[in-house]
């Protein structure tokens, strides 16, 4: 038994070292994200971020997010039926443009944003300057922020 306890020791290892969509640690980028939220938004001010980054916005800067856990969304098919008719055609300018419809001051673009929406290109952000960058986070404004 020895050598199968070994094997699922080293594989574990290797799904934390990974840490698949920050399921066991938020990098210091990410953390320095969410002080620079706390300290320079409103707790009224929308973010979006992917599923799982969202799950600690509310916690950790204090913001409202678009969804914080797939249980509390008071539509989830609603949500994810929009999600998909925004950024299933790719991360466009009309995906930014809704986004902007939808109020989203801030948009958190790390890791767990790329892997469910892809690496937004540039013209995703129309409508939003780029406010902090770190390692593999950024924070976007919207363009009307004051």
């Amino acid at each position: 038994t020895l050598p199968t306890q070994i094997f699922h020791l080293l594989l574990d290892r290797e799904i934390v070292r990974h840490n698949d969509e920050g399921a066991y640690y938020a990098s210091n980028s990410l953390w320095d994200a969410m002080s620079f939220l706390r300290r320079e938004s409103n707790p009224a001010d929308l973010v979006f971020a992917a599923g799982s980054t969202s799950t600690l916005v509310p916690a950790f800067a204090g913001n409202t997010v678009l969804w914080g856990h797939w249980a509390m969304s008071v539509d989830l098919e609603q949500t994810l039926r929009w999600q998909d008719a925004v950024f299933g055609r790719g991360a466009t300018e009309e995906a930014g443009r809704e986004l902007l419809k939808a109020g989203m001051k801030y948009v958190l673009v790390d890791d767990a944003f790329r892997a469910s929406f892809g690496d937004p290109a540039p013209e995703f952000f129309t409508g939003y300057n780029k406010v902090f960058e770190q390692g593999e986070v950024a924070i976007y404004r919207s363009e009307k922020s004051t």
